[in-house]
């Protein structure tokens, strides 16, 4: 039998509890991009999955703050579409993309 190389990596990740792991960061990231819509889930970025506790990256300080609002409400329907309680928590924190915040100084 002749089998593809794609069949004979997923057998293989499929033996490290690690990917699996990684999968289910994939999978919830998307859950909740899907909850939060298209418009909001375009301005915000994985960086993290731990222990049910996913990282998420936001472009400013109240955007996160507005999100976090929201966390309850996000997690009740993202576990709800895995019928199981895969995420217990979401941490908003600010990105920069690359910008460097801006300091103004006083011409005199």
């Amino acid at each position: 039998m002749i089998r593809s190389v794609g069949e004979i990596i997923e057998k293989e990740l499929a033996k490290d509890n690690k990917w699996k792991i990684v999968n289910l960061s994939s999978y919830v990231y998307e859950a909740i991009k899907a909850v939060m819509g298209e418009g909001l889930s375009s301005h915000i970025e994985m960086s993290g999955f731990k222990d049910g506790i996913i990282w998420i990256k936001t472009p400013s300080s109240v955007f996160s703050q507005e999100l976090s609002l929201w966390e309850n409400q996000i997690i009740e329907k993202v576990n709800g579409i895995f019928k199981e309680p895969v995420l217990k928590g979401i941490r908003f924190r600010e990105a920069w993309h690359g910008r460097q915040r801006q300091t103004f100084r006083r011409r005199d």
